[in-house]
């Protein structure tokens, strides 16, 4: 009878794990799959494509460099080619270990239906799955974070060399993959500090014994840290002097996280924010530092109230893993919010496979007493573990995770990629596709186009033969191709890089993107005047462009004199009208001063309140986000014309941030002066020549032309012709200015 009794209870619990297990791996099954957000290609796998594993572990510290995970994919890259499953498959491997042994851990430490619903309460997380669908540091910190507690734990307890090694390895690995790793290295000192309280305390071990499992600790923690601070070192990161920078002077060196770390000037603000998201809402946000909570509202409220019964059930039952918790709960608080003033919970992530424990603790506490009338024990336990289902795979998501829609809804699954697919299946040799352009963006205040820029990985394949420049060079009937990232509801308005008789049908719609399709007819040699399909004041900017660039000035400059109509871009206007006149230097010059002029007219704006700004950054050598060439802050006010809003930005802060292609424009406007000065002798050359030189050298501040301006004043006229760095009018070649990063978003098309 008792034997029949125990095959009933471990029926019932292997049922429910695979129940459990299976919708864990469902779950990352389809996020996995889910497409590859271009700006996560271009900084986790671009920079280290070509880079062999040995080069990628000695690599230069950066932020966005996770060395382990990046060793182990390029590995998957070279065998298997990048694509969404060997994007992911590192996180999604460390996630399912992560799972395994928080079920161990627990299981052996409280019981095994708190170790069942703790693995499903990491098994469907949802910041779990966010580390998946962004594979970044939080997959491998929780990972190894947890894993160093599991092996410390094992080696105090046990006291075994191969606990304590594996203790050090993962200690040394979690510190040396992400920066952020080293938060949990006082934690397990404090940890260890508590074990040794309390088993001497209690004496439950004698002194040699303590004396060795300490001396264990120290060596191999020892180590490991030390190690890890070598390896920091070898990659160019003085970790001990950027943490007393933090600690002591509240200065961030760049190369440790500057962009994420937020020194908060209220105290108990940011240390109450810190506690509120680490412990309630953590788990809920949708994206990472979001506030917005998914799921039904009191989710993370039921979470926390579990989380407090687990705290409560540990202090009575299993006293010691409750001092191990508390230690993990409270000391990175003190750490990250005390000490460092620092109150972003994702960089506290490591906590929360043991939050989960201690959630799963609380849940299984409160449902045993109210399951205990019921008959059995087999009943009693399928029916906490079938409400645990209910209350975490369905009630605190926003809808069951065992339906494909909520993975498509949160993660969006679907995107750019079926519609790749639906390209290879449609797509006729004459279209086009107006996303795919390096040469502008399509950004707008109807539709949203987003550029090439965010769906190369998946639209490249279609550049040669359907980008959007080869438009005007088509004839006969063409199909133009759309992706929007809102669909077109304004019947009097049309984005303004619509051509004339362009008015596209809705083809296909996933996920937060809508393809769109319409066909034009384009004639063969037509006049510009007879032109109803590009005379646009995008379409004359971007058809002169196009000419332009295949050395057809004459028809370049038609298209370009029309753009100068509309008003907008009039400096990528000039400067491309001065380009095309080289061969006449008076009219050159006079589209380059013009250009000149437009740039040093400073923008104005009526109320300061109609400005916004954004902060941007820039990039390193390997294309990676760099904090210390960080851009100037943007800022952009809403401007009207002809009854249509559009964004303008302002040129000031654009020179800042570009000074050197700026400097451009008067170091060709110099070049012309200096060539008709040497052909003329006219003293007004040579001042102009001083001048421009003046100016350039005080708006853009760059280097050359400090310096010539130097020069120029110290010297007569002879400096023209003596000084080296002074280029001849036949050696230079002056670049093609596109439309890309505009200062004056176009408009949209107001229709009649």
């Amino acid at each position: 009878m008792e034997t029949h009794y125990k095959t009933r209870l471990n029926l019932v619990f292997l049922v429910f794990l695979f129940l459990y297990i299976g919708i864990a791996f469902f779950a990352r099954w389809n996020i996995i799959q889910s497409p590859i957000i271009q700006d996560r290609y271009n900084i986790y796998v671009a920079p280290h494509l070509k880079s062999s594993p040995l080069e990628i572990l000695l690599s230069k510290h950066h932020r966005q460099i996770q060395i382990y995970k990046n060793a182990f994919s390029n590995i998957l890259y070279q065998k298997f080619g990048v694509n969404e499953i060997t994007f992911r498959a590192f996180s999604t491997i460390v996630s399912l270990l992560t799972i395994l042994f928080i079920f161990i851990f627990t299981q052996k430490r409280i019981g095994r239906l708190e170790a069942l619903v703790a693995a499903l309460l990491f098994g469907v997380s949802y910041y779990s799955f966010l580390t998946i669908k962004n594979p970044y540091y939080g997959s491998f910190y929780m990972f190894g974070s947890f894993l160093s507690f599991y092996y410390l734990f094992k080696g105090l307890e046990e006291n075994k060399i191969m606990h304590w090694c594996l203790f050090g390895g993962f200690s040394f690995l979690n510190f040396t993959n992400v920066l952020l790793g080293g938060m949990t290295l006082p934690v397990l000192f404090l940890v260890a500090i508590i074990y040794f309280f309390r088993k001497w305390k209690l004496i439950k071990f004698s002194i040699s014994e303590l004396k060795s499992r300490a001396l264990c600790f120290l060596l191999f923690f020892g180590i490991s840290t030390l190690a890890g601070l070598c390896l920091y070192h070898l990659r160019g990161l003085n970790l001990l002097g950027a943490f007393w920078d933090i600690a002591v002077t509240h200065e961030v060196d760049p190369k440790v996280n500057a962009d994420n770390l937020v020194m908060e000037k209220s105290f108990h603000s940011g240390l109450l924010r810190l506690l509120y998201t680490v412990f309630v809402t953590f788990n809920f946000e949708h994206g990472d530092g979001s506030n917005s909570i998914i799921g039904i509202p009191e989710g993370p409220w039921i979470y926390f109230v579990f989380f407090l019964l687990g705290v409560w059930r540990l202090f009575h039952s299993h006293r010691e893993v409750f001092w191990d918790f508390t230690a993990i709960f409270l000391m990175p608080i003190l750490i990250s919010g005390v000490i460092l003033r620092i109150s972003e919970a994702r960089f506290l992530a490591f906590i929360h496979p043991f939050y989960l424990i201690t959630v799963a603790i609380g849940f299984i506490y409160c449902f045993k007493y109210l399951v205990k009338l019921l008959s059995s024990e087999p009943i009693r336990e399928g029916v906490i573990l079938s409400l645990a289902f209910l209350l975490f795979v369905w009630g605190t998501h926003p809808k069951p995770l065992w339906g494909y829609s909520v993975y498509d809804e949160l993660f969006e699954t679907k995107n750019v990629r079926e519609f790749r697919d639906y390209f290879r299946a449609h797509l006729k040799e004459n279209d086009i596709i107006f996303n795919i352009t390096d040469t502008t963006e399509l950004r707008a205040e109807i539709g949203d186009a987003l550029n090439l820029i965010s769906y190369n990985f998946y639209l490249k394949e279609f550049k040669e033969n359907h980008r959007l420049e080869l438009l005007p060079l088509k004839t006969g009937r063409v199909g133009i191709w759309l992706i929007l990232m809102t669909p077109l509801t304004n019947d009097n308005l049309v984005p303004f890089y619509f051509p004339g008789t362009y008015s596209p049908r809705l083809i296909e719609h996933v996920k937060n993107a809508y393809l769109y399709y319409g066909e034009i007819d384009i004639p063969k040699n037509i006049d510009i005047l007879e032109d109803f399909q590009f005379t646009t004041p995008f379409w004359s900017f971007m058809k002169g462009f196009i000419f332009h660039s295949k050395s057809k000035f004459k028809e370049a400059n038609v298209y370009y004199q029309a753009a100068t109509q509309y008003g907008y871009n009039l400096e990528r206007i000039y400067y491309n009208l001065g380009a095309i006149n080289l061969n006449r230097l008076n009219i050159a010059l006079s589209y380059f001063e013009k250009a000149i002029e437009t740039i040093e007219t400073p923008t104005l704006t009526k109320d300061i309140n109609e400005v916004k700004s954004w902060q941007t950054y820039g990039s390193n050598k390997r294309g990676l986000p760099d904090i210390v060439n960080k851009l100037p802050q943007f800022r952009h006010i809403y401007v009207e014309k002809n009854g249509v809003k559009y964004k303008k930005w302002f040129v000031e802060d654009k020179i800042k941030a570009y000074p050197n292609y700026f400097s451009e424009f008067y170091i060709n406007a110099v070049v012309i002066l200096r060539t008709l000065y040497l052909k003329t002798g006219n003293p007004i050359y040579l001042k102009k020549i001083k001048m421009t030189l003046k100016k350039g050298a005080q708006l853009t501040n760059t280097p050359f032309l400090v310096m010539m301006y130097e020069v120029a004043n110290t010297y007569d006229g002879t400096f023209l012709t003596e000084n080296p760095n002074f280029k001849n009018l036949n050696e230079i070649k002056v670049p093609i200015i596109s439309l890309l990063g505009i200062n004056e978003m176009y408009p949209p098309i107001k229709m009649n």
